[in-house]
């Protein structure tokens, strides 16, 4: 019997539908880059900067769900970009310390001369994780001795080292961090000096401050809920527009009162349509109406990073501002019996031939047209039946 409890509390606890997702938080990831001509061994410490990179993650409220690492540099003689930054670490969950991590990459530190090219190492590091891991936030921290070949501007320093990038990869190195720059802001947020470097913490803000919902969803804005036997009901269609720049990673529909009392929610694919019903007493009195609101997790797919999920709790840079709609919900007026009498609940009830408010009304017209032509004839029935007076009776 023991044994029989503790397997179903394990089912329990490790069973999706028990779980409840924090629709507020924003996972983060963390990129660890490492300087390729960087010594830890010998007068980095791999703990030391572990704890430099806690120190300023937690003075700036980071808080990572996941880290990498990464190396950056280019060998001397390379004709282009490729493989200026290399994935030594895949995406893993957060553990005390990046000391792991700082190891891993150190060990894989390759002989020869290589040049930083600082002004690469962010847009090429973030690359490197293309597709890797999905995320709401991505935060990179840069170790380095900070010292830029020439200048900060990434053309005059790719032209001070001595690699003399071919033709084809200068076409390149442009191409590629100008697509970053057009999709992502690099903020740069602190730095903390160490033996001989620095660590620098910046974040990619995914530039979609104009983003719209409505350029990967179609879906009605003007709602009119449809009243029946007890309740009020929406037809709520959600189709999905091609759009390859984005792909829809999860959908929220919630319907709540006018005093924020929560109805329904679920999550949705795209491409159906909700049948959500409105129970009446949830809509009548003060705060009568109702609301309807799309919340949308959407996948950034830019072809450089393809990780980036826009958030609806995110920034407005983000694009949070488009990634929701609140719509007002309209109830469908009472049907009126002759045009008159609004038509009660009761009545409604009593209808138990149609659902439809207007084919009740309808019905208990003629109902009452048929009740009053009775009343009239019966009126006149007794009206017209002759009683005679007992002073005209002779025997």
């Amino acid at each position: 019997m023991k044994k029989f409890l503790l397997l179903l509390l394990c089912f329990i606890t490790t069973c999706p539908i028990f779980c409840q997702v924090d629709d507020k938080k924003e996972h983060e990831l963390l990129i660890v880059a490492l300087d390729i001509r960087s010594r830890v061994a010998t007068y980095w410490s791999a703990s030391s900067i572990s704890n430099s990179i806690s120190s300023i993650l937690a003075n700036n409220n980071v808080k990572p769900d996941y880290v990498s690492g990464v190396l950056y540099g280019i060998e001397e003689g390379a004709p282009t970009p490729t493989g200026f930054s290399k994935l030594k670490v895949e995406p893993k969950s957060v553990r005390n310390s990046c000391v792991g991590v700082l190891e891993t990459l150190y060990s894989q530190i390759p002989y020869g001369k290589f040049y930083s090219i600082t002004s690469f190492a962010k847009p090429y590091s973030l690359m490197a994780l293309k597709g890797k891991h999905n995320t709401n936030r991505t935060f990179m921290v840069i170790i380095t001795d900070g010292v830029y070949n020439g200048n900060d501007d990434y053309y005059g320093e790719a032209s001070y080292v001595k690699n003399k990038f071919t033709e084809k990869g200068k076409n390149q190195f442009k191409r590629e961090i100008k697509s970053v720059q057009t999709n992502y802001f690099c903020q740069y947020i602190d730095q903390r000096p160490i033996n001989g470097g620095y660590i620098q913490l910046y974040e990619f803000i995914p530039l979609q401050q104009y983003f719209a919902l409505e350029s990967v969803l179609s879906f009605p804005h003007d709602i009119v809920a449809e009243r029946k036997k007890g309740k009020y009901q929406i037809k709520f269609p959600i189709v999905g527009v091609k759009n390859d720049d984005y792909k829809i990673e999860r959908l929220q529909v919630t319907v709540s009162s006018g005093n924020g009392d929560v109805i329904f929610k679920e999550e949705v694919t795209p491409d159906k349509e909700l049948t959500i019903n409105i129970p009446n007493d949830k809509v009548y009195g003060v705060d009568s109406h109702a609301n309807i609101e799309i919340k949308a997790w959407v996948k950034l797919c830019d072809g450089i990073y393809n990780n980036t999920v826009l958030h609806p709790e995110g920034s407005k840079l983000q694009g949070a501002e488009g990634l929701s709609r609140i719509i007002s919900i309209e109830l469908e007026q009472d049907a009126k019996i002759l045009g008159i009498i609004p038509l009660p609940d009761f009545l409604f009830y009593m209808s138990f031939w149609t659902s439809s408010q207007t084919t009740a009304a309808n019905s208990w017209a003629w109902i009452l047209i048929f009740i009053a032509i009775a009343a009239i004839v019966y009126i006149i029935y007794k009206s017209n039946i002759y009683k005679p007076n007992t002073k005209e009776i002779k025997i």
